[in-house]
């Protein structure tokens, strides 16, 4: 039991909420699917990304595993995005799984909402499990994901005139 519940077991887990599975996600909602999720999820994801790097920038916080931050150094792009990243609050796994726990509920129903939040609560878990995030992080990333996907969810229709699913173009008459 201890061997499948091992820090191996909760990279997996936690690697769920990384933005390159949040775009694979997103591609394959766009693909194949009618469109009314993917716009909200892309919304989310850029929001998410954009305010809690904005966040980490201007309030930088060391991790539980860390013993300092690293200094910024030469100012590149890949330099920025190191010394943001090493930042633990809030958490951008978090706010991502509460972003889409929130998406799931909207969209959903109740079904939604538990797959949303045991997603969310695993993720999470993994987290704090191997030693990036404190519980601190986690919620401060899970409140700034619940806005940010009420705000996804709200704008969405607005912007819905510039999407065109690739179902409507793929129809031929």
């Amino acid at each position: 039991m201890n061997k499948w519940l091992g820090a191996s077991f909760w990279r997996t887990v936690g690697a769920l909420g990384t933005l390159p599975v949040f775009f694979f996600f997103a591609v394959l909602l766009f693909l194949f699917s009618p469109g009314w999720f993917f716009l909200p999820l892309v919304l989310l994801i850029v929001f998410s990304t954009v305010v809690v790097y904005l966040v980490k920038f201007l309030f930088p916080r060391l991790r539980p595993d860390a013993k300092r931050l690293r200094p910024l150094g030469r100012c590149t792009l890949r330099n920025l995005w190191l010394y943001v990243d090493q930042g633990s609050f809030p958490s951008a796994h978090a706010a991502r799984a509460a972003g889409l726990a929130v998406l799931l509920g909207l969209f959903s129903g109740v079904v939604g909402a538990l797959v949303g939040a045991v997603f969310f609560l695993l993720v999470s878990w993994s987290r704090v499990r191997l030693r990036r995030h404190s519980w601190r992080d986690i919620v401060g990333g899970a409140v700034l994901g619940i806005v940010l996907g009420l705000v996804s969810w709200w704008l969405s229709p607005s912007l819905q005139w510039w999407f065109i699913p690739v179902s409507a173009v793929l129809v031929v008459e």
